[in-house]
């Protein structure tokens, strides 16, 4: 399968549209979800790989003021900080401590 290039859209199980995306060149240019009962959920636009324009409603159609879509995840203490935390409280052997066939 290539880049996506086009409109794609995506129903759930009982068709109901709840999304509707255009790509160029493999990369987002717009997307558009929908609530189940057809309202939109969220609009956003996308250029050099950064959000343009972004909006979103509630289920009844009323904007959300300031709606954050998409929001780059930061840990207390930047990078050095996750891995700080992850060395502290990953656990590898999990699975094996608890009698689990490798």
């Amino acid at each position: 399968m290539g880049s996506p290039n086009g409109s794609v859209k995506s129903y759930d199980e009982n068709g109901v549209l709840i999304l509707d995306a255009d790509y160029v060149a493999g990369k987002t240019t717009k997307l558009i979800y929908y609530y189940p009962n057809g309202n939109k959920k969220a609009f956003i636009t996308y250029s050099d790989d950064k959000q343009n324009v972004v909006k979103g409603w509630d289920e009844n159609g009323k904007e959300i003021k300031d709606y954050i879509f998409e929001k780059v995840a930061k840990f207390p203490g930047g990078p050095q900080g996750w891995v700080k935390f992850l060395t502290k409280n990953l656990r590898t052997n999990t699975a094996a401590d608890a009698g689990a066939k490798p």
